[in-house]
């Protein structure tokens, strides 16, 4: 008879362990991070505007950055441009604020490791960067639009979603450790 043995290391392990041993209790973490984050993101959400911040942010704004490809059939490298449509201000940013879980194993280049974060909470809208951290510019037509946001929205280390954060970090911490401690006890429990 063949003895076999599985150590769960950390947390995102656990989580995938979890989901192969019993996907619905897998499941039923990620409804429980939900409810406890959900007064985070309803605070984060009222933040957000539904219409334009400003006047031009009603008009198309892109960003176009330049990606070099490796050319599979040949091996050849080319560049292309890509475009992203950070404007206009549609009105249905609140909608793209998601709380997830992530899985994911961490990757380390040189000194950088990164997919280190297992809870977290997304807003995935195009100028989402923009609205919450832009502090500094060089040219005059960015200063002034900071100096907009500034006004309108407030200043300091992001405009939305870490002051909303910091309102509801005790809280959550607590209720997250009972959660963490929970998943750990079930893996105990069906591995041990």
């Amino acid at each position: 008879m063949a003895e076999v043995s599985v150590q769960v290391v950390g947390l995102k392990e656990a989580l995938r362990t979890l989901n192969k041993i019993d996907k619905s209790a897998r499941r039923e973490v990620t409804k429980d991070y939900k409810q406890i984050v959900a007064p985070v993101v309803d605070d984060i959400k009222k933040d957000i505007p539904l219409k334009p911040i400003m006047s031009g942010w009603g008009y198309r704004w892109s960003l176009v950055r330049t990606v070099t490809k490796k050319n599979k059939q040949n091996g050849l490298r080319f560049t292309e441009s890509k475009s992203t449509d950070l404007l206009p201000w549609k009105g249905n940013e609140r909608a793209m604020l998601k709380p997830y879980i992530s899985g994911k194993k961490p990757r380390t280049f040189g000194a950088y490791t990164s997919s280190l974060g297992v809870f977290g909470i997304k807003w995935n809208a195009p100028a989402a960067t923009l609205i919450d951290m832009a502090h500094t510019a060089h040219a005059p037509v960015a200063s002034s639009m900071i100096d907009t946001l500034n006004q309108r929205l407030g200043s300091g280390k992001s405009r939305i979603m870490y002051k909303n954060w910091d309102r509801h970090q005790r809280e959550i911490e607590e209720n997250m450790q009972v959660l963490i401690r929970k998943i750990m006890d079930r893996i105990q429990k069906d591995l041990g």
